[in-house]
């Protein structure tokens, strides 16, 4: 059975009937001031049962990462909303939705945990029973939906079932629990988390006390939707927050305190006009501070509607190359990724011979995810954005869908066109 806090509510979801059938079963009850738990009530059903998913909340989501189904491990991804009241689901009906894009590879008793907008999937035992060492990570898009995934070029050192993970100071924290030992745990690592999920600053820790673990042991931090570049101006920004938590923010960077101005409720709502990045912080009564959550809005005041110039497909030689002519001072081009494959991207002079070396003119672009914001990350953890010349031969790995390529300067203001070639490696 998977289980969840959130707020003032707890979830148990799915788990194994008296048969061992997947159950698709969804409970909720509601947490007291006291810690006591009211009575199990429905909460509505999952699409297909599961059982042994990775679960974690996100902004007013609840999402259900693999597990075992009916049929197997699964690489599904479901997902609802969180309402005000705590009950679940979209609709009328009350309904879950399946993510458009499916986890990486089959994966049950995986970690998943939140943080800056993106989940970050670790551990986990594949189809073949094996268990995993990866950490993968995505950005969950403002509908809802979760981005590609991808996978960190950082490991576990351990091999686990349901890894222990823990967010503080900015660092990423796993461990494997000793499942003979209840509150015990081994091999603990930590990273440092950049920005797009980059790990790093990897550490090994020896001195973590018993209960670091505990997800009760400090309040929960603000639940802050994650910004996206197809939020319309004069959006509503929303915050969710539990009863007696008071949320704090600041738009200048520096640490927010309890001191700082107060968030309004969503009902009031902040409206984002231009682009603007806040740090949020949630504080109890007794002004205990939860962990810092940072959040930038990016609308697009200029409209919605993308048109690619032209298609770039895929290839497995390197002088096959499509001729992109900018329209403007920026131009999109799209580009269709299949599952599972390995890319890198060659960008040249428009007048050049398929000899020739990687375009060295004035040149930069950015490939984007399917919702125009969120940048492809290569094979080194780095963000595909503001590419030129040389830096152009990045590897990627994506999963199938619509990439797309924005271009906004190419061979100064006289030449607007530039030659692109997506390798397959």
């Amino acid at each position: 059975m998977m289980t969840l806090r959130y707020g003032s509510s707890s979830y148990r979801i799915g788990g194994e009937d008296e048969e061992g059938i997947p159950s698709a079963v969804v409970e909720m009850a509601t947490l007291g001031q006291d810690g006591s738990i009211g009575a199990w009530i429905p909460a509505g059903t999952l699409p297909s049962g599961r059982s042994h998913g990775a679960i974690v909340a996100a902004g007013n989501m609840i999402y259900i990462l693999g597990g075992i189904g009916p049929e197997g491990v699964a690489e599904e991804i479901f997902y609802t909303e969180i309402h005000s009241d705590g009950s679940l689901g979209f609709g009328a009906d009350k309904h879950w939705e399946k993510n458009i894009r499916p986890l990486p590879w089959p994966i049950y008793s995986a970690t998943a945990i939140f943080n800056d907008g993106r989940i970050i999937l670790s551990g986990g035992v594949s189809t073949d029973g094996n268990k995993s060492q990866a950490i993968l990570h995505a950005r969950i898009y403002q509908d809802g939906q979760v981005g590609q995934w991808y996978v960190s070029p950082e490991t576990y050192p351990g091999r686990s079932l349901g890894l222990l993970a823990a967010l503080r100071e900015n660092r990423l924290y796993l461990a494997e629990p000793e499942h003979e030992e209840p509150g015990l745990y081994s091999m603990a690592v930590s990273w440092k988390i950049g920005g797009y999920g980059y790990l790093e600053d990897f550490r090994i820790e020896a001195n973590l006390i018993a209960n670091f673990f505990d997800p009760l042991r400090e309040p929960p931090a603000p639940v802050v939707m994650p910004g996206s570049g197809l939020v319309p101006p004069k959006s509503t920004l929303f915050v969710a927050k539990g009863p007696g938590t008071m949320i704090r923010y600041r738009k200048d960077g520096l640490e927010v305190t309890a001191q700082d101005p107060e968030w309004v409720p969503p009902t009031m709502g902040y409206k984002i006009v231009s682009a603007e990045e806040f740090e949020f912080r949630a504080f109890d009564s007794e002004g205990r501070a939860s962990r810092q959550v940072s959040v930038a809005y990016m609308p697009r005041t200029t409209g919605f509607l993308v048109w690619p110039q032209c298609a770039i497909p895929p290839s497995d030689d390197p002088s096959l190359r499509t001729v992109c002519v900018m329209d403007g001072a920026a131009s999109w081009f799209s580009f269709q990724g299949e599952r599972g494959k390995a890319y890198s991207l060659r960008l040249y002079d428009s007048a050049s011979e398929p000899q020739d070396a990687s375009h060295t003119a004035k040149v930069r672009v950015t490939l984007f995810e399917g919702d125009y914001y969120s940048p492809v990350i290569d094979a080194q953890g780095r963000p595909m954005i503001d590419l030129g010349g040389l830096d152009t031969q990045r590897e990627f790995t994506v999963g199938p869908g619509k990439y797309y390529l924005y271009a906004v300067e190419a061979n100064g203001a006289v030449d607007k066109s530039f030659s692109a070639a997506f390798l397959k490696r």
